[in-house]
């Protein structure tokens, strides 16, 4: 999965953050996405969290926002 990946690679990010974006990550899906934009919406997702963002709900809610 990407978003793990990215993720991890940038070194900040708890086991317990990991489990949370993945969780909003599968919840926020869109039909028809392409790669690119599940690339673009896992690093939004990680970037919210990483801007003080902790609640799945917010995080969903801002990225809904975002997507329509």
């Amino acid at each position: 999965m990407p978003i793990r990946a990215v993720a991890q690679g940038a070194g900040v990010l708890r086991p317990a953050d990991l489990i949370l974006l993945d969780r909003v990550f599968r919840s926020t899906e869109v039909p028809g996405e392409t790669y690119f934009d599940r690339e673009a919406r896992a690093s939004r997702i990680i970037f919210y969290l990483t801007t003080g963002i902790r609640d799945e709900a917010q995080l969903r809610e801002v990225l809904k926002r975002l997507l329509h």
